[in-house]
């Protein structure tokens, strides 16, 4: 076999991903999440988080100072790949998280990753997320009936609180109050 010029050269770096991870300053998740993925070789990224060094200024109840934080939150989302909302964060981010954009996401999710004509995850990313990962597992999600899929609970067999929910329902609940299912079989979010 002959070798040429391009099998003396090093494979290509894997590629960099841009990630904008939610936070609040008094939360050791936002640390712990970037310690967990940072000594990782084969996943470069850039993180478009706001750093601890210059927090985004906002005088809390003020509408000027609102419109402000949104506005740079969703400059610096706008170039994010992906979004990463760490579990129970909606309430220190609701100014920027509010029903209609949940709504559209999980729309886009039903839509097995499109909205709008617009494709913003793969049907294979939509389809592992549904698919649970603990079928043997008792209990294994949050509510009964319910197993754990990549990123949602998935029902297996309605009951308890989800008796009307249809087998293939994905979606959570938060310790807070904020629920979110989406029902492939009736097209419901």
């Amino acid at each position: 076999m002959a070798y040429g010029v391009l099998d003396s050269l090093p494979p290509p770096p894997p590629p960099s991903y841009k990630l904008f991870i939610t936070h609040a300053w008094d939360h050791q998740e936002y640390d712990a999440l970037v310690e967990l993925i940072r000594p990782d070789t084969n996943f470069r990224w850039e993180n478009l988080s706001v750093p601890k060094e210059a927090p985004i200024p906002m005088l809390i109840g003020l509408p000027k100072s609102i419109r402000k934080l949104v506005h740079e939150l969703d400059d610096r989302i706008r170039h994010a790949y992906c979004v990463v909302i760490i579990t129970g964060m909606y309430v220190a981010h609701r100014q920027w998280i509010q029903a209609p954009d949940l709504f559209r996401w999980y729309q886009m999710l039903l839509n097995g990753g499109t909205l709008n004509g617009c494709r913003y995850l793969s049907a294979q990313s939509v389809a592992t997320m549904r698919q649970v990962f603990t079928p043997d597992v008792k209990p294994s999600g949050w509510l009964e009936g319910t197993g754990y899929g990549l990123t949602f609970e998935v029902v297996d067999k309605p009951e308890g609180t989800l008796l009307l929910h249809s087998p293939g329902t994905f979606g959570h609940g938060c310790a807070l109050g904020t629920e979110g299912w989406m029902d492939p079989k009736n097209d419901l979010v």
